[in-house]
């Protein structure tokens, strides 16, 4: 299924921002990341923008790719949003790691081919 023109332009939204979340920290270490809040505010903010995206998704759209972890994607923004008092720099960090690097691969072939 092809996605339409605003969804679109909502899976490039969260594209643009996963590569961004990891260009911030490439070549950092978890411990560099754990002191910088420099860092911690830009990931998130990143990490906030693409479940807000995600969440905007249509429903057709998300049910023809269930691959993506839309529901987490979604939760994890509400975490960050309504629950910072409960953000573990840890899990981020593994997020960062494990989690976007396979979205970013997920997503690059869901987008049309830029011109």
């Amino acid at each position: 299924m092809q996605p339409s023109a605003e969804d679109a332009g909502f899976l490039s939204d969260m594209l643009r921002m996963a590569l961004s979340a990891r260009g911030f920290v490439e070549d950092m270490s978890f411990e560099a990341y754990r002191v910088s809040s420099l860092h911690q505010n830009a990931v998130q903010y990143s990490l906030v923008i693409i479940g807000e995206a995600a969440g905007r998704i249509s429903t057709p759209f998300r049910a023809a790719h269930p691959e993506i972890a839309w529901r987490l994607i979604v939760d994890q923004r509400n975490i960050l949003v309504h629950g910072f008092s409960q953000i573990q720099h840890y899990r981020i960090w593994l997020v960062l790691q494990d989690d976007l690097p396979q979205l970013i691969t997920q997503l690059r072939p869901l987008l049309p081919e830029e011109s």
